[in-house]
Parts: C-alpha cells; sequence; structure tokens
C-alpha cells in the first residue's frame, strides 16, 4: 500500500495500488496492533507506581466481646502483587464493661496479615499494634479507636488481613450498633 497516515503512519490503499483487500486490511490490523501494544507498554511503565485503590473491605455493627485470648475480631481477604505497598485501617470503637484498677482496662490491638484466605489470631506479620489503656474507673467505658499501618507484599497472591485484639482483663469488647459500625479498608498505596 502506497499511502500512509502522518501521525502514526498506518497504511492505506490509494488509487495506483492493485486492489487486494484482505492484505491491505490485514497491514492496517497488524500496524494498529504494533500501536496498542506500543502504548499499552507506555501506560504500564507510567501507571505502575501509582495508587489503585481499595483492594479490600470488611465492615460491621455488631458487638463483640473480646477475651483474655488473642482472637480474630472482623478480617477481609485480598489479592496482592509482589512489591507493591499496602495501607492497613482499622477504624473501631472499644469497650470495657467494668472498671477497676488501670490495668484492668487494657486491650491490646494488632493488624495482621498472612499469606492465604485464612485469617490468624496468633501467626503471620503485625502490621501494626497498640496497647491502650484508659487509666480510669468506669462502669462501661467506651472509646474510639484507629490502627493503620502499611507492608509491602513478599509475593503475589491472595492474603488475609485481620484485625485482632485480648484484654488484660476479660470485661470488654468491639462496640458496634447503628451509630458505631467498625471497619477494616485495605488499600493499594503504589510502589
Amino acid at each position: 500500500m502506497s499511502g500512509t497516515t502522518p501521525t502514526y503512519g498506518f497504511p492505506y490503499p490509494t488509487a495506483s495500488d492493485t486492489p487486494a483487500g484482505h492484505t491491505q486490511i490485514q497491514s492496517l490490523a497488524t500496524a494498529i496492533e504494533a500501536k496498542f501494544i506500543t502504548t499499552d507498554a507506555a501506560l504500564t511503565a507510567n501507571t505502575a507506581p501509582l495508587a489503585r485503590g481499595k483492594v479490600g473491605e470488611v465492615a460491621g455493627s455488631t458487638n463483640t466481646g473480646v477475651t483474655g485470648t488473642e482472637t480474630v475480631i472482623f478480617s477481609c481477604t485480598f489479592t496482592a502483587v509482589a512489591g507493591r505497598r499496602y495501607k492497613f485501617t482499622a477504624d473501631f470503637t472499644y469497650y470495657q464493661a467494668t472498671g477497676g484498677a488501670p490495668m484492668g482496662d487494657t486491650m491490646y490491638q494488632k493488624i495482621r496479615v498472612i499469606a492465604g484466605s485464612t485469617p490468624t489470631a496468633t501467626g503471620g506479620t503485625v502490621i501494626r499494634g497498640k496497647t491502650p489503656n484508659c487509666s480510669r474507673d468506669a462502669l462501661f467505658l467506651v472509646e474510639p479507636g484507629t490502627l493503620v499501618g502499611t507492608w509491602v507484599a513478599p509475593s503475589s497472591g491472595t492474603y488475609a488481613a485481620s484485625f485482632t485484639a485480648r484484654m488484660l482483663s476479660t470485661t470488654g469488647g468491639i462496640y458496634g450498633d447503628a451509630d458505631a459500625s467498625w471497619t477494616l479498608l485495605v488499600e493499594d498505596v503504589g510502589l
């Protein structure tokens, strides 16, 4: 074919070309595909470092008791890509049902990640943990809590993220109702 487009050089037949529809269309299709391949590679290279947003989430509004044993309170699964960074945000309200000595009001909280789709209360990688101590006497104390942490995926695949907790005493839990929901959000934040 003797004609080409000015910008991308896609071939097209002109009046001087011998008619050969199938080969002329094939030449055009091949040129377009080559341009798509080049463009796709450039887009992938330019967007790979960018954040991809939410990849997993769980939310609820039920009360969950927390005992003296580390327990998965809520969890979700997500698909990770090796080398990418993920951000985990657990937002919740916790309660102590009785007062007493300050140390009696301590709740140990963690965000954990483990390969596979089964959440864990004691294994995996601890992304973030904290041990709030309200240090007050109260019959029913409710306080907001948030844990945020990041992690780089060591390999691609399915992972389970979990929020785990345990009480120093066995008089508390994660609080939920219509106005107080809890959530665990997993976000791909890029390279």
